[in-house]
């Protein structure tokens, strides 16, 4: 069993990474290699225990559905130690031996440390990123305001420009500082790229995080010096690679190889029909992989994505998980919501990446290259093509998040009125949740429907004060509107897991 342990060890890409793999999984080597296989086409691995999941008896046992340890046993181990030997003895009752049940109960502590640290600092951090957004979202309604009209003093709009940069420069840190663990969104990027071949999310990944951490918040307010337009378009360039990698991510819905793969034939593909040896060298490396670019591959993951089974028309089953998203059962628009996130995940995955990838750096160059000399037909139509891959995303993000906001709002309160047995300070922050929750999916509701209107709105004419201010607006409340969501949404995912297990955040005696 050393070396079966050895082998999870190799698979992490730090320490820190949060990695479990059942023993009876590491055993054997078919078993092993046919669930790795599988993880292909999984969003997050199996093995990859992120955020505040947890190490349960389907995950030590994933082929026996009769073996049951307690709720919370982790939890329980956590404040009465002597308990560790006594599960201890379950597992290896269960058909461990004691090798193996010492690197369970070992990760399974690891875990829920993690996790807890994992709450703690998002309830922190997002709290004073939630903060940082509200605040950017004022001053850039005051600055659109301000802006509009020519009674307003240059230095105080180069002011507003200047704080803008920095609230937006410090959410973003405070933001990036929770995105950039090893267990969280960067640490599963890193760990895709280097076991399922996902390198393009990885490298977007690391960059993303160096940008928004330790070059933004020092670079932002300074661009306040620089005319709107300019301002505008180096501060997409800088968030390019964070939003390259966002919708690189959902790219992985298909397969965690697909993105990369693609960007690859197509990089490299022209120069190889020339005969460019390093071109034709590239191309093999995908060789094996190849099937994964096939339009048959494709339809067959969107069927699976969809849940298609035997005699489904495609058109009836988006229809009803369309009417489902309207159902009074909360558990049915759980469902639609899901499935419906996962089909088009990819699909608006790929239009983002690249509207952004094309529309923004273009609406840099021309920016500073043409200036004042631009066809204004010509400059909106640029400034709308780089607004489309926010329109994607949010379109996903109103099933993905803001629509899951809502269903857990209503499924805490439907838990709240069912159980009785929940009283006191517990009962209190659960209520309180229920309507954090419910009032954070409509702004995240309210920011994916005004992002959607962007492209539209960015194809208005500027010389109309009307439209011009009517522009500003819209772009400063989407933005913010958006911002605030996540930020907000890591702070109360943190908070309920606190509020779910009180006694680990008790100061110990």
């Amino acid at each position: 069993m050393v070396s079966a342990i050895a082998k999870v060890n190799s698979l992490k890409c730090t320490c820190d990474t949060p990695i479990f793999v059942s023993p009876v999984v590491l055993r054997d080597e078919t078993k092993l290699e046919e669930q790795r296989k599988e993880q292909y086409t999984s969003f997050i691995p199996d093995e990859f225990f992120n955020d505040d999941k947890l190490i349960l008896d389907s995950d030590i046992f994933p082929e026996d559905e009769e073996v049951r340890l307690p709720d919370k046993w982790v939890q329980r181990i956590e404040r009465n130690t002597k308990l560790r030997n006594y599960y201890k003895s379950i597992l290896i009752e269960k058909g461990l031996n004691k090798e193996e049940a010492n690197y369970t109960l070992v990760s399974a502590h690891d875990r829920l440390a993690g996790a807890t640290e994992w709450s703690e600092r998002n309830e922190n951090r997002g709290r004073v990123a939630s903060r940082y957004a509200i605040a950017s979202g004022i001053i850039g309604v005051a600055k659109a305001i301000f802006e509009s009209t020519e009674l307003t003093p240059p230095l105080l709009k180069t002011y507003l420009k200047v704080l803008e940069g920095f609230t937006l420069g410090q959410r973003g840190r405070n933001q990036y500082e929770i995105y950039s663990q090893p267990g969280d969104d960067k640490g599963v990027s890193e760990y895709q790229r280097k076991h399922y071949g996902n390198k393009v999310s990885g490298d977007l990944a690391e960059t993303a995080c160096i940008f928004e951490r330790k070059v933004k918040p020092f670079v932002l307010p300074f661009l306040g010096l620089l005319d709107g337009e300019k301002q505008d378009a180096v501060s997409e360039l800088l968030t390019l690679p964070t939003t390259l990698f966002w919708r690189s991510r959902y790219v992985g819905y298909f397969d965690q190889r697909f993105l990369t793969n693609l960007l690859t034939y197509l990089t490299y593909k022209p120069m190889a029909m020339l005969g460019d040896r390093v071109s034709i060298n590239a191309l093999k490396s995908i060789e094996n992989d190849s099937d994964i670019l096939t339009l048959g591959f494709l339809k067959q993951r969107l069927k699976t994505l969809l849940r298609l089974e035997q005699g489904d028309n495609i058109t009836g089953k988006l229809c009803s998980l369309t009417k489902g998203l309207f159902s009074n059962d909360i558990n049915t628009v759980e469902e639609s919501a899901a499935i419906l996130n996962e089909t088009f995940a990819p699909i608006l995955g790929i239009a983002g990446f690249t509207f952004s990838a094309i529309g923004v750096p273009l609406k840099a160059l021309t920016t500073f290259l043409m200036g004042e000399e631009r066809n204004p037909l010509i400059k909106r139509g640029i400034d709308s093509l780089a607004s489309w891959g926010l329109c994607t995303q949010q379109l996903l993000y109103s099933l993905r998040f803001s629509t899951m906001e809502y269903v857990q709002s209503r499924q805490l309160k439907d838990m709240l009125e069912q159980d009785k047995t929940i009283t006191g300070t517990k009962r209190d922050e659960l209520e309180r949740l229920v309507t954090e929750k419910h009032n954070l999916s409509t702004a995240g509701l309210i920011g994916n429907l005004l992002n959607c209107f962007l492209p539209f709105v960015k194809l208005l004419g500027s010389a109309n004060p009307f439209f011009k201010v009517s522009k500003a607006l819209c772009y400063a409340s989407a933005n913010s509107f958006s911002q605030f969501f996540f930020s907000k949404r890591r702070q109360l995912r943190g908070k309920l897991f606190r509020v779910n297990n009180l006694e680990l955040f008790e100061p110990k005696k």
